[in-house]
């Protein structure tokens, strides 16, 4: 596996298997898009033969002292395979760094930068994510009730509440790093 900084051409050979996902928000154009603002970052794992084929992708906010980990997507073939622990792993190494680099392109946005906290919110139906990110050592500090539209109500983690059946919780996560 390799890691690196998405590029453009990335969106199209991600666009197969990144728009399977039922409760994907994040389309190919959109994390395109993203790219225009400079607090957004994109890293993209991909094969060791294939450096073009992406398996997954990690998309993140850096802002002040602080970052968010919006999405982590994993093409389903390569699932359980450790590549969402690699991203993160992969992301801590690049928010330690030191000028830290803005995408492919190299910009550099601050040497005097120093993330103290990477925070996240899951569905609190997604048991996959969750268990990566706490083995990720992140920490549950909160909860946000009814914030999600409900995808499966049937899960036992939703609510059986008929008022409430059409949204789900998501729980919020942080991990100290510096």
């Amino acid at each position: 596996m390799n890691i690196r900084w998405f590029e453009k051409s990335d969106a199209e050979p991600i666009s197969e298997w990144l728009e399977q996902d039922a409760i994907n928000s994040w389309t190919p154009d959109a994390l395109v898009s993203v790219l225009e603002n400079p607090i957004y970052r994109i890293r993209v794992a991909t094969d060791n033969l294939d450096k073009q084929q992406v398996t997954a992708v990690c998309l993140f906010t850096v802002v002040s002292d602080e970052c968010n980990l919006l999405y982590i997507a994993v093409q389903p073939s390569m699932r359980q395979c450790g590549l969402g622990r690699a991203l993160i792993d992969d992301m801590q190494t690049q928010l330690r760094s030191a000028p830290l680099k803005n995408r492919a392109d190299d910009i550099e946005q601050s040497s005097q930068l120093l993330i103290k906290n990477i925070f996240l919110e899951v569905r609190e139906s997604n048991v996959a994510a969750i268990a990566l990110y706490c083995a990720s050592g992140f920490k549950q500090c909160g909860r946000r009730d009814y914030y999600y539209p409900a995808i499966n109500v049937s899960n036992s983690n939703v609510s059986d509440n008929k008022a409430d059946s059409k949204r789900e919780a998501a729980l919020l996560f942080s991990l100290a790093i510096n």
